[in-house]
């Protein structure tokens, strides 16, 4: 056995200890403020309301009438089935400060009508004779019920942003997703000469409604060929300007885009 430390080396060892307990609780307190950082990043933004979804409501028109990304939506309030949500269910919607009414289907469509403007029809730029030109005899009356042409996110809506005029919405889908015809009517172009849309479809429908598919990664119908509302008519692509795989989505109403999400269930 050695001999006894010297009352000199026993305070010498003490201070040792209490600086090494001392080392030790900063660095605790160090880890935990940087864990409680990063918990903060991935909790909830400061700004925002909370809604109560009501009978009717879909996700989609949320998203819409808020005016914000489905998939921030989605990752906010851990929705991992954009339709599965239900009456009563709250969530979160960020960077807005007060909580909105979401009108059901159709009821904006008037108010859409008053707010077209002039616009050149997209199969126009193509220049063909028969290729995008509605033709004139479709029959005045009301517009078809709409269904989606593919479910997911709505990663821009329709309108006006930083100065970008954008005439339809962008639906986020795997490649390949089948692109359904969102109404019953004929096939007026589908081609890839329009600059911008990639492989193209727009479906003619009645009273004046047409139908606009873009970004397509390959076109499954012809023109002059009828399609059912609900059939496969092309398959979710990139091609055109697109930044990842979505559908670009348009309702036009003799040539005015109007909003789809005022015609969308």
């Amino acid at each position: 056995m050695g001999s006894p430390a010297s009352p000199a080396e026993g305070r010498a060892l003490k201070a040792r200890t209490l600086a090494s307990v001392a080392s030790i609780v900063v660095l605790a307190g160090v880890l935990a403020i940087g864990f409680c950082g990063c918990a903060s990043l991935r909790g909830k933004p400061a700004k925002g309301v909370y809604h109560t979804v009501r009978p009717g409501q879909t996700l989609w028109r949320i998203c819409h009438v808020y005016q914000v990304n489905m998939q921030t939506i989605c990752r906010l309030n851990d929705i991992r089935d954009p339709e599965d949500i239900k009456a009563g269910q709250v969530l979160f919607i960020p960077g807005v400060d007060k909580v909105r009414e979401i009108p059901l289907p159709g009821s904006e469509v008037s108010k859409q009508e008053k707010r077209k403007g002039p616009l050149q029809e997209p199969g126009k730029k193509a220049g063909g004779a028969n290729r995008g030109t509605p033709s004139q005899d479709q029959a005045e009356g009301p517009p078809p019920e709409f269904v989606w042409p593919v479910k997911g996110p709505v990663t821009r809506w329709f309108g006006v942003s930083q100065g970008v005029r954008h005439d339809g919405i962008d639906i986020a889908a795997p490649e390949g997703t089948p692109v359904l015809a969102a109404a019953s009517g004929k096939v007026i172009y589908s081609d890839k000469g329009i600059s911008g849309y990639g492989n193209l479809v727009i479906v003619e429908h009645p009273g004046g409604f047409t139908t606009v598919y873009g970004h397509n990664r390959r076109n499954l119908v012809r023109v002059e060929q009828n399609v059912k509302k609900g059939q496969p008519i092309a398959e979710v692509g990139n091609t055109g300007r697109a930044d990842g795989y979505h559908l670009h989505f348009e309702i036009r109403n003799h040539t005015h885009p109007v909003d789809p999400m005022d015609y969308l269930p």
